[in-house]
């Protein structure tokens, strides 16, 4: 099986967990919104990513296990865009208007000639510029995703709802195939 198939097969396993998962649409939709939001601002490697989603989870009473899921939005494949596009977002935000190129050169130094002082030169408009950016990604994508799951969650459960009605009406001779 090449990749692709392996990698469709597994986006439509999750799918269907996601649509079979106990709660209202509401709740599982604001896990996923948690999990967004939590995914964009910690940056991967830092297990706050898993306490934090599972404790605003369990706070906001919602299924923990769907926002740890939804953290995976920050993950090897998608940080080497993400990041970028947060500092250069959040430079501009602050008024130190970074370029990509001057980002990239800005974490070779901080990655290459790592000392504290350097990190804490070079970093901090970096850092300051990283936040700003992951809080405004975060909550664009965590809106996008609390409306989308939203809607699927609904239209799922009404569906489900009216087939279960149909069954039951077919089984009491109410209505003919």
């Amino acid at each position: 099986m090449t990749f692709h198939k392996r990698l469709w097969r597994i986006i439509k396993y999750l799918y269907y967990k996601l649509l079979r998962s106990e709660g209202t649409p509401h709740s599982i939709a604001l896990a996923v919104a948690i999990g967004v939001f939590v995914g964009c601002i910690i940056p991967i490697g830092i297990w706050g990513q898993t306490v934090v989603s599972i404790v605003v989870a369990i706070k906001f009473r919602t299924n923990p296990g769907i926002a740890y899921a939804a953290t995976w939005v920050s993950n090897p494949y998608s940080v080497i865009f993400m990041y970028p596009a947060y500092c250069y977002v959040g430079s501009h935000i602050i008024g130190h208007s970074m370029t990509f190129i001057q980002i990239k050169e800005t974490l070779m130094e901080v990655i290459h000639n790592f000392s504290w002082h350097t990190f804490g030169q070079l970093g901090y408009s970096l850092a300051l510029s990283y936040f700003v950016g992951a809080v405004i990604f975060g909550l664009i994508g965590s809106i996008i995703g609390y409306y989308v799951i939203y809607f699927i969650m609904n239209k799922y459960k009404q569906n489900r709802a009216r087939r279960k009605t149909l069954k039951k009406m077919k089984r009491r001779g109410m209505i003919n195939d």
